[in-house]
């Protein structure tokens, strides 16, 4: 655990040495590059054994790197756009670990253009990328993950109300992984205000779906014979695992603290990096809680079908920017700074018992790099 504790420990010191000794104007960019850059870097050059899946995209692409563009179109088994993009990637160079360096160089610069955007705390939401286990993801779905920058890509659109290029956006991710296709929703449900006929109807359409869910997947899987094959699987064990325990019981935690602090109300203080504070009309912290609670919807039905803990994750990625939000958002700022820190503290035990004690959660502890293996 020490090169992650060194990880935690150098994120901190540079937050403390750029956010709060001399001001700077592009702090938040030498913040990101300064840190994001070493995650790029453990990520390209890990070893093969770093991440679960890693091993088996190795394999698939050293197999379509012999393939020909016509063979991609016979392979039913992963996404045609996740296809060519690893045929593109073995005519520039066959060698497995520069695909690793490129997608991991996608998924990081995709994460810090999306944590720069959104965040009002970029130094914080950086640290939670890491200790809420999205980098363990990086080097583990690869897959999930291209597909989810996309996504959160895609969610410029959403506020700027575009449904063409958002629309786009979600049929290429979904080329990626087909359960971005959930991410629909998100443009509708973005409409919706955060009050107790929302939660309300949120809580008990979860019920009502969670109680009829497995006739009603029956009854689709009569239609669609293609996707039979889940029927008695693992997928339909209906086991409440501890993953998605853990998933639900973080996200609520978060979305609890927004609407405790008030985050999802419109008219919002927003405070730049050069502390100055304006109130304007801001729905960020609105489509945010919105998007969480529905995260908490899927996570209780995927209780009955596994398979679904991985859409809520398109949903629940927004609580490292949104967590940030509200704390500097607070009124109070001694309270802000005591919940900051309670948070710091919280996802470092966090992180460490999942690598101490779930490491075949990811398998990014203990840490190779590629000429170590």
């Amino acid at each position: 655990m020490s090169l992650y504790y060194g990880l935690m420990g150098y994120f901190l010191i540079a937050a403390l040495i750029l956010y709060y000794g001399k001001q700077h104007g592009k702090k938040d960019s030498i913040y990101l590059f300064c840190t994001m850059s070493v995650l790029f870097v453990l990520a390209a050059l890990r070893a093969h054994t770093i991440g679960n899946d890693t091993q088996t995209y190795v394999w698939l692409f050293e197999n379509i790197s012999r393939m020909s563009i016509q063979d991609l179109n016979t392979n039913s088994r992963y996404e045609l756009g996740y296809l060519y993009y690893n045929k593109a990637v073995s005519i520039i160079n066959g060698n497995p670990q520069v695909l690793l360096a490129i997608t991991s160089l996608i998924l990081i610069v995709g994460y810090a253009r999306f944590i720069r955007k959104y965040s009002m705390n970029v130094w914080l939401s950086v640290y939670l990328f890491l200790v809420m286990g999205y980098f363990g993801s990086a080097v583990n779905i690869l897959r999930q993950c291209i597909a989810m920058i996309v996504l959160l890509y895609s969610y410029s659109f959403i506020k700027r109300k575009k449904i063409l290029p958002f629309l786009i956006c979600v049929i290429l991710a979904t080329t990626f992984h087909k359960t971005a296709i959930v991410f629909v929703l998100a443009y509708p449900i973005s409409k919706m205000r955060i009050n107790y006929k929302t939660i309300g109807a949120f809580t008990a359409g979860t019920i009502v779906v969670y109680i009829v869910f497995t006739r009603a997947l029956n009854v689709l899987f009569s239609y669609l014979p293609i996707y039979q094959y889940y029927l008695g699987g693992k997928y339909m064990e209906g086991g409440i695992r501890t993953a998605s325990v853990v998933s639900f019981g973080i996200t609520l935690c978060i979305f609890l603290v927004g609407l405790c602090s008030g985050a999802y109300k419109r008219e919002s203080k927003l405070v730049n990096e050069n502390g100055i504070a304006t109130i304007k009309e801001n729905n960020e912290n609105q489509i945010m809680t919105i998007f969480l609670m529905f995260s908490l919807s899927v996570t209780v039905i995927s209780f009955k079908f596994n398979l679904l803990d991985r859409m809520s994750e398109y949903f629940s990625v927004f609580s490292i920017v949104y967590l940030p939000n509200i704390l500097r958002n607070f009124k109070n700022k001694n309270l802000s700074v005591l919940l900051t820190a309670v948070v710091i503290v919280a996802f470092t035990i966090y992180f460490t018992t999942i690598q101490l004690y779930r490491p075949d959660w990811n398998y990014i502890y203990p840490y190779e790099f590629f000429w170590q293996h």
